[in-house]
């Protein structure tokens, strides 16, 4: 473990493959090193949410209504006042700078495709963008009765309230969006982009780059733009976090202040670190490219989203823990409907998947018999269990740094 000022304690881990210094397997560069004319490896998206634990606890909401002086029965009524100016506060906000208060009638429509299309048609450089509102699934309270003890009790439940989405062309991160729960326990999202920070870093440092889409496929200076994105994890993250609770939650302080020590928790309940190689060129890459591919055995355990591009070729081999290796000769086709006829451009990436990762504690919480080792590993911030160690949580994706580790992924090519 080791701490960094600000920002808590980290784990760190690596995975069984062999690296460069670089991140990437030394096998895959002695083979196609030549034909690459960078790597960078960094935070991808981002999303940390912010808690008050102590409502979560056993008679947790009944002891913050003591606090507050409320009856259990009138809660309902209690909750909406609050609700009420949550909301309005939002929708008073955006008014004022002129932007839109858009409602979505489903969760399923693309709110960031929403966003675009107004950036694109309003030109819109920094400031907020708008703010979305949708009814979704959350957990709340509900007052229910004890048929044993005749008593109404607050009961956690899976309920739907409205959630406000506030997007911000903010002017060090880039596009970003702050989501407010509306009711009980008024839990905050905060979802950023470290390739969209990355592009303002850089802006403001004058390197010159082109970008596609969330991906990088020619930098100027790699070895700056790489202390960029190292500058990102030494930033001070609380501090950073709540400045954006009280940019889109202002009402935080007046819900805490009845219970002493209540405050929110901020946690990165998922996290992405992404390795971006860039070739020199297109043609090189299209050539390549077929030489890779993910083992029929375990295909049809894979969705099929790596059809569009190699980045999500190897999202996919990261994410679910596979094995891929050069193409051998009895492999010769690739079957366009297994794999999809588009071909990559100048870029590919992998990118790994950290879920429920907090920054806040002190130290982590042993997980089984075994117990947690640090293991410094450059840029890369995950868990390794020792020996004899047991998670019943364990898969490929989910690393939860208080409690259980992920299971390394192997990455091997074929001689």
């Amino acid at each position: 473990m080791k701490d960094r000022p600000g920002m808590g304690s980290f784990v760190v881990v690596k995975t069984k493959t062999a690296n460069s210094q670089d991140g990437l397997p030394k096998n895959f560069l002695n083979r196609f090193g030549e034909h690459v004319t960078g790597i960078l490896s960094g935070l991808d998206r981002v999303r940390f949410r912010a808690t008050l634990r102590p409502l979560f606890c056993p008679n947790g909401p009944e002891v913050y209504l003591n606090y507050c002086k409320v009856l259990i029965k009138n809660f309902k009524g209690f909750a909406q006042e609050i609700s009420n100016r949550v909301k309005k506060l939002a929708y008073d906000t955006f008014q004022q700078a002129g932007r839109p208060n858009l409602y979505l009638p489903s969760p399923q429509l693309s709110k960031e495709a929403l966003v675009q299309e107004l950036m694109a048609k309003e030109q819109i450089k920094e400031g907020p963008i708008a703010l979305l509102s949708c009814v979704e699934p959350c957990l709340s309270f509900r007052v229910r009765g004890d048929h044993q003890t005749k008593m109404l009790r607050l009961v956690m439940e899976s309920t739907k309230c409205t959630h406000l989405y506030h997007y911000y062309q903010h002017s060090e991160i880039g596009l970003m969006h702050i989501r407010v729960q509306t009711w009980f326990p008024f839990s905050v999202d905060v979802c950023l982009n470290g390739r969209q920070w990355l592009a303002r870093q850089m802006d403001r440092a004058g390197i010159d780059y082109q970008q596609r889409d969330n991906c990088f496929i020619w930098i100027k200076d790699y070895a700056a733009v790489q202390e960029l994105l190292d500058e990102q994890l030494r930033g001070d993250w609380p501090a950073l976090m709540n400045a954006f609770l009280e940019l889109a939650h202002p009402l935080h302080r007046e819900i805490t202040a009845p219970m002493v020590g209540l405050s929110y928790y901020w946690s990165a309940s998922q996290s992405e670190y992404a390795t971006d190689v860039l070739f020199d060129q297109t043609q090189e890459l299209q050539k390549l490219y077929p030489k890779f591919y993910v083992m029929r055995s375990v295909l049809s355990k894979v969705p099929m989203c790596f059809a569009s591009s190699a980045e999500k070729f190897l999202r996919a081999v990261v994410k679910y823990g596979l094995t891929f290796k050069e193409k051998s000769a009895q492999d010769s086709k690739i079957d366009p409907k297994e794999y999809g006829s588009a071909i990559p451009s100048m870029a590919i990436r992998s990118r790994c998947t950290t879920r429920r990762a907090a920054f806040c504690e002190s130290k982590p919480r042993s997980c089984g018999p075994g117990s947690l080792k640090s293991i410094e590993l450059k840029k890369v911030s995950l868990v390794k269990r020792s020996a004899g160690g047991s998670c019943a949580k364990e898969s490929a994706t989910c690393i939860d740094a208080a409690k259980c580790v992920a299971r390394p992924i192997t990455v091997t090519l074929k001689p």
